[in-house]
């Protein structure tokens, strides 16, 4: 529901739940929704399978806006910086894209 009422107002959308289905993927794109995400939070959450299956750069390969956030020290243990450091070494997200 939250989802339906951020596409249909072209809002941000949190999670990686977007890329179960094409058709959510092409209204992101068509919408220029960004989702936020929140990559070593999601594992233990059990919203993926494991932090290399996590969605963020298939999406981003689509061309849909994402940002990378945490949701709480305590929680991954992680700030913003070393979240994108992770990015990097785990997941070969070039410094390119993290600047865009």
């Amino acid at each position: 529901m939250r989802l339906s009422r951020s596409l249909a107002a072209g809002k941000s959308v949190t999670g990686p739940l977007p890329l179960q289905s094409p058709e959510v993927v092409n209204l992101l794109l068509e919408r220029g929704v960004v989702v936020e995400m929140c990559p070593p939070s999601n594992e233990p959450l059990g919203n993926v399978s494991s932090y290399q299956n996590h969605p963020i750069l298939a999406l981003d390969e689509a061309g849909v806006k994402v940002t990378v956030n945490f949701d709480d020290r305590t929680g991954s243990g992680l700030n913003l910086t070393q979240e994108m450091e992770r990015l990097v070494s785990d997941r070969r997200l070039s410094l390119d894209c993290i600047a865009r």
